[in-house]
C-alpha cells in the first residue's frame, strides 16, 4: 500500500496540469522532473494486426499554404524529425511519427481543414499475418457515458483479465498509472500552446522508446476531437515502412466543413493505385 500511496501522491501533484491550458515551457521541465521521479513504469502490451490504416493529408501544409497536388509517396507518410518544432499529442519536439486512425472522418475531425482545402486521403495496407506491438491507451472509454470506444472496450477487457492474476499492491500501483496516462491522453488541450501537450507526449516517449528497451512499435489511443469515441493510432517510422505499404491516395477538395452542415463534405479531384516504388511518384488518374 506504500507504494501505491506514494505513486497517488505524485500523480495528483500533477492533476492540475490536466486543465486547458496549463502547461507552458518552465512548468514542462518541472512536470519531467516530477515524472521522471515515479520509481516504476508500466504498461500493457498487446501483439495484434491493423490490415488497414488511413492517413489524411491537407496539402497546403506540405507545399507553405499552396493547394498542390502531392505526387510524391514520402509528403503522405510522416514529416522528417528535423521539421517538426512542435510537441503533439504523441511526439515530443524532432521526434517524427506516422498518425493515421481506422477511418479519415477521424482524422478530418483532428486537422480541421477549412473550406477550400485541397486534402489527400491515403490507405495503407499491411499482409494478414503481419502484427504490431501495441501499448493503448484505453481506460477512459467514453465522455459521455452514452457511447463507448469499442477498440478501447476491447483493449480494457484484456488488461482487465491480465492485472487480476497479478499482486494486489502492484496490480494497483499498475492502474494509478495507467489511468492517469489515459486522463492525459484526454486532456483538452490550447492549440495554440503546443506545450499543453506534455504529459500524453511524455507518456508516448516512454513506452514507445524508453520501456521494455525501446521494442514497442506502436500506441492506440482515443480521439479528443470525437469525444473519444474513435481512436488514433501512432508508430514508428522505421516499423511502419517496414510493415505497411500505400493501396490508394483519392485527392479532395473540401466544400463545406461541421460548421456549415455537420459534417466534412468533399469533392473529389483524382485518385490513385498505382506507383512507381523505384521513384516514390503517385501515377495519378
Amino acid at each position: 500500500m506504500e507504494g501505491l500511496y506514494h505513486l497517488n501522491l505524485v500523480l495528483n501533484s500533477l492533476r492540475p496540469f490536466l486543465n486547458k491550458g496549463t502547461i507552458t515551457e518552465v512548468r514542462a521541465k518541472q512536470i519531467k522532473n516530477i515524472l521522471d521521479s515515479i520509481p516504476f513504469f508500466s504498461a500493457p502490451i498487446f501483439e495484434i494486426p491493423f490490415p488497414e490504416i488511413h492517413r489524411v493529408t491537407i496539402n497546403k501544409r506540405i507545399f507553405e499554404g499552396k493547394n498542390e497536388r502531392i505526387n510524391k509517396i514520402n509528403f503522405l507518410k510522416y514529416p522528417p524529425a528535423e521539421n517538426i518544432n512542435r510537441i503533439g499529442r504523441a511526439n515530443f519536439n524532432q521526434q517524427s511519427a506516422f498518425y493515421g486512425a481506422f477511418d479519415h472522418m477521424t482524422i478530418l475531425d483532428e486537422l480541421k481543414p477549412q473550406v477550400g482545402d485541397l486534402i489527400t486521403i491515403s490507405t495503407w495496407v499491411s499482409e494478414k499475418a503481419t502484427k504490431l506491438s501495441v501499448s493503448p491507451i484505453f481506460k477512459i472509454t467514453s465522455k459521455d457515458n452514452l457511447t463507448h470506444n469499442a477498440l478501447s472496450l476491447e483493449f480494457k477487457i484484456g488488461y482487465t483479465n491480465n492485472i487480476n492474476k497479478m499482486e494486489k499492491n502492484i496490480a494497483e500501483q499498475i492502474d494509478a498509472l495507467i489511468q492517469f496516462m489515459a486522463e492525459s491522453f484526454a486532456k483538452d488541450v490550447d492549440p495554440e500552446n503546443h506545450y499543453d501537450y506534455y504529459l500524453s507526449a511524455y507518456f508516448a516517449n516512454r513506452i514507445l522508446y524508453e520501456f521494455e528497451n525501446g521494442t514497442i512499435e506502436s500506441i492506440v489511443y482515443p480521439s479528443v476531437q470525437k469525444n473519444l469515441g474513435f481512436s488514433n493510432i501512432i508508430i514508428k517510422p522505421k516499423i511502419f515502412d517496414s510493415k505497411y505499404k500505400l493501396k490508394i491516395v483519392e485527392e479532395s477538395i473540401v466544400e463545406s466543413t461541421p460548421k456549415e452542415n455537420g459534417g466534412y463534405s468533399l469533392k473529389g479531384t483524382g485518385w490513385s493505385r498505382t506507383f512507381d516504388l523505384t521513384t516514390g511518384a503517385i501515377i495519378w488518374k
